[in-house]
């Protein structure tokens, strides 16, 4: 039985120890760690670290640490002195792989975070450290090998980027995030609440580990949520988390108006009732392409189909989209690029759409528009769409009465049995002239034809074309002039109006 007597003992020896360590570890003052770890983050990222409140454990099989008031400090130049500040952070470690220089944590949890992202005006961030190369950081005396985390709590984080170029920042506060590790898995699930410019952001799914983004390794993640009442989703890779580097993301977003989502405040997104786009993101923080964009977009009766690229979309600016829309009446088509368009029954449009925010250019458009009995058939382009200037449109049209014309565009004019014109419009809104245009005009027997143009179309200014009319009956003119002529049967004269 001198067995049980050993068991017994060793069974003693065992608890008596992990009690001493428990005991060591609950008297121990922790507070005197913090000069070793300012050193440690001074020597690791060349700023300070400041530990205001007190540093607690909490024993049990896992102790957790808990740290109080925390701020770290800012870059040199950046805008404010602070980059990080934290409330609360607790921490619970795994004491055994410790002793093998890994850290495990199971549940970190950070309360009442503000961090601010920001980069100057050489496109440098404040979270690119140029750190110290201390003797115990040359010898490698405190290198860990490995960091594993797996649960994260984060509540009530106040997110700021600002760019230094720009000088435009962005702020999103962070309600809830829940970040954990399935057993055995290499990978974590993620749930998100957020809210950004006033809008609701959630997103859930699953990304890579935490230690492959630390170690600048690729991250993969599969995410879906919705933002504003847009369901979004996103799937890809970032070779480097950190430095914002290879990032290869697919995206998806489904939703009804665009006008909701305030991206930033100098974009304004038009009125939709539904919408569906998709595309491949690729870049850096430095330049993001958006290939293989597809999208389309419905407004009443009007829908609108596009694919192709953005080649900078952090200036908006490399816009090369194929664009194909058609619908009902065209006029509600002008409060989305700001401009007064007529009334049709039925129009289509496609061309290519190419430039930048600044200036939008539609190239290779052809189109057509219907209005009762009128018909208008265009070709060409316009080098700004935002201010429609640098139009340079071939136009043809055609109708039963030229009288229906006016009416559109506010202006009387002659009532006609058939019309027709072709020319080109060219100019701006604010001066758009009608040039080389060709036409006839009929009217019981009189015959109309004209060649010539106006200089100021909307207004019908400048006018300049030369006229044959003929006829059966000289009278019949009188109502296209404003004039009552005589009758002297069959004429035919030419003029210059």
């Amino acid at each position: 039985m001198r067995w049980k007597w050993f068991t017994a003992i060793g069974a003693v020896i065992v608890v008596a120890l992990i009690a001493g360590v428990y005991a060591y570890l609950n008297a121990y003052d922790y507070n005197k760690l913090k000069p070793r770890i300012a050193r440690m983050v001074k020597d690791a990222t060349g700023l300070d670290l400041n530990l205001s409140g007190e540093i607690d454990l909490a024993i049990g099989f896992s102790p957790a640490l808990v740290v109080r008031d925390i701020t770290f400090a800012n870059a040199p130049w950046a805008s404010q002195p602070k980059m990080l500040k934290i409330n609360e952070l607790q921490a619970q470690v795994r004491l055994l792989p410790l002793l093998f220089r890994d850290v495990e944590l199971r549940n970190v949890g950070l309360k009442g975070v503000d961090v601010v992202l920001e980069t100057n005006p050489d496109r440098e961030g404040n979270w690119e450290f140029a750190a110290n190369e201390s003797p115990a950081k040359k010898a490698g005396a405190s290198k860990v090998t490995e960091i594993n985390i797996d649960n994260i709590r984060v509540e009530n984080m106040n997110l700021t980027f600002r760019d230094g170029k720009t000088e435009s920042a962005k702020r999103i506060n962070l309600i809830d995030l829940k970040v954990a590790r399935q057993t055995a898995a290499e990978e974590l699930n993620i749930d998100l609440r957020a809210n950004y410019n006033g809008q609701q952001l959630t997103l859930s799914g699953k990304t890579g580990l935490v230690s492959a983004a630390m170690a600048s390794n690729r991250f993969p993640f599969e995410l879906s949520g919705a933002f504003s009442g847009t369901t979004i989703k996103l799937e890809g890779t970032i070779d480097d988390v950190l430095e914002l580097k290879g990032i290869d993301i697919k995206i998806q977003t489904l939703g009804e108006n665009l006008a909701k989502l305030k991206l930033t405040d100098n974009i304004q997104l038009p009125k939709t009732d539904a919408f569906d786009i998709t595309g491949h993101l690729r870049g850096s923080k430095e330049s993001l392409v958006l290939n293989d964009i597809r999208g389309n977009l419905s407004v009443s009766d009007i829908n609108l189909s596009f694919s192709g690229s953005i080649g900078d979309l952090i200036a908006l600016s490399g816009i090369n989209l194929k664009l194909n829309s058609s619908g009902e009446d065209l006029s509600e088509i002008g409060p989305i690029i700001g401009q007064k368009l007529p009334t049709t029954d039925k129009f289509a449009l496609k061309g290519q759409m190419t430039g930048s925010t600044k200036i939008l250019s539609l190239r290779e458009a052809q189109g057509y528009a219907h209005h009762g009995d009128l018909s208008l058939a265009v070709d060409g382009g316009i080098e700004d769409l935002l201010h429609f200037d640098g139009v340079d449109l071939a136009v043809k049209g055609s109708g039963k009465d030229l009288s229906e014309v006016g009416r559109i565009i506010d202006e009387k004019l002659p009532a006609t049995d058939a019309f027709k014109v072709e020319g080109w419009l060219r100019g701006s809104a604010k001066s758009l002239s009608l040039q080389q245009a060709q036409g006839s005009a009929n009217r019981g027997s009189l015959n109309l034809t004209l060649n010539g143009g106006i200089e100021e179309l909307p207004a019908l200014k400048g006018i300049n074309f030369s006229v044959n009319a003929s006829g059966k009956e000289l009278a019949e003119i009188g109502p296209l002039v404003g004039a009552e002529l005589p009758e002297l049967g069959p004429f035919d004269v030419s003029g210059t109006h």
